[in-house]
């Protein structure tokens, strides 16, 4: 009932133009791992102990990567560039499953600028390469294409690419679809960050329009509107 009042509201929101607003496309079974906060949902029983895993944006809650990596015994490849990230996970996370690397992922290959989190805000962590009203210093940080992270692990394709990049998922996405590489990907999570100053929700409508043409359709939303599972449309077929 939450979910649907939720839901409710952001279809209002999208009708003032301050949301976007898609339904659910492809009706498949899901499961949800990780916490309300750090959590995700993906096809359920989709993975095994061999499945290939890329989670993108770890902040300090890696809820879902142990989910995943207790209910499949898979392995983790984890990418995160930010100072405050790389300091928790190397305390908090010991599974060998958990295979860490301090890189941004990026449309190009080499470093980027990140600016620090307003020190005021809720989220204290999650560094940007977009810059806030109240952003604070900037930091270089080493940055990779979708490509050459796969090539660096030994992998030709991928069966789940999360990402959570603060505002970057957009031209990282819209590479993948130009150059084609995001038919490498089974399942695709991805938190859409419109609701940036400077981003919008075109650039969340556009993206949506392009992964569609690249054969993806929704299949989860979260409550927050801002979390989208995409499978594609011969997902069950791909399952086997």
């Amino acid at each position: 009932m939450l979910y649907r009042a939720v839901r409710r509201f952001n279809v209002l929101k999208a009708v003032l133009g301050r949301e976007t607003f898609h339904w659910v496309e492809r009706h498949i079974a899901t499961e949800f791992h990780g916490s309300s906060y750090g959590g995700w949902a993906i096809a359920k029983n989709s993975l095994t102990e061999n499945s290939i895993v890329y989670s993108i944006g770890i902040g300090q809650d890696a809820t879902f990567d142990q989910s995943l990596m207790d209910r499949y015994k898979l392995k983790i490849h984890a990418y995160d560039p930010t100072p405050k990230s790389i300091a928790w996970i190397r305390s908090n996370l010991h599974n060998p499953g958990f295979v860490f690397h301090p890189i941004a992922i990026s449309e190009r290959n080499g470093f980027l600028s990140f600016f620090e989190p307003d020190p005021n805000s809720a989220d204290q962590v999650s560094a940007s390469v977009h810059q806030s009203p109240r952003a604070r210093k900037t930091y270089e940080v080493p940055s990779q294409t979708f490509d050459v992270m796969l090539k660096s692990n030994g992998h030709s394709y991928c069966d789940v690419l999360k990402m959570d990049i603060e505002g970057a998922e957009y031209p990282v996405l819209e590479q993948l679809c130009k150059n084609g590489l995001i038919g490498k990907v089974k399942q695709l999570l991805v938190e859409f960050h419109h609701f940036f100053p400077g981003i919008g929700i075109d650039k969340t409508n556009a993206i949506v329009k392009e992964l569609r043409r690249n054969d993806f359709r929704i299949a989860w939303i979260s409550r927050t509107n801002h979390e989208y599972l995409f499978v594609r449309s011969d997902f069950a077929s791909l399952r086997n």
